[in-house]
């Protein structure tokens, strides 16, 4: 059983027809594909510059950040220093009038056995006591924030601080000789 097959044949008016069609589908879809190429890319450039744009916003709030940072620890160190000055004034102060009383009190008959100078120096060891804890307290809150190799190179420059206080803090010896005035 055999079939007979027969194939179909296109005139030649039919197949340039076909191939217009196909030509013209196919110019159709690669102008398609070409605008929404030429649309990606420029979608793709808005999206670098957009990038660009957020990378320099980050890059300035960085540095913004860090020179903040700077301040903040030049604040603090300026704080530090001036909290040592002021400590070391209220020290020179507080030596002077103990070497003043002692001398007065020595020289005046009426006041021998007074302890006035004694609770002078017990008072102002309180005071000064008191002037460092403040500072320690407020140099205590900023350490916590700061990384722990920050904090090695602190707390170096505040033993350094600590023997240079320790050091200036030996009491000078005063007297109320004419030869001082």
């Amino acid at each position: 059983m055999e079939k007979n097959q027969f194939k179909r044949t296109f005139t030649r008016a039919e197949v340039e027809e076909y191939v217009k069609k196909m030509l013209s589908s196919s110019e159709i879809t690669m102008c398609e594909q070409k605008d929404r190429i030429i649309e990606l890319k420029r979608e793709i450039d808005d999206l670098k510059r957009g990038s660009n744009d957020n990378t320099e916003k980050f890059k300035m709030m960085s540095k913004a950040m860090n020179e903040a940072t700077k301040i903040a620890k030049d604040a603090q160190k300026d704080h530090e220093i001036q909290m040592n000055i002021m400590i070391e004034k209220v020290r020179q102060f507080g030596f002077k009038w103990v070497n003043y009383f002692k001398e007065l009190i020595e020289s005046t008959p009426s006041l021998k056995g007074v302890e006035g100078a004694e609770l002078f120096s017990i008072e102002l060891g309180d005071l000064i006591e008191q002037l460092i804890e403040v500072g320690s307290t407020k140099n205590s809150k900023a350490d916590k924030v700061l990384p722990r190799s920050r904090k090695k190179k602190q707390l170096t420059e505040k033993e350094w601080l600590g023997e240079s206080s320790a050091k200036s803090s030996i009491a000078p010896e005063y007297s109320l000789s004419d030869e001082s005035e």
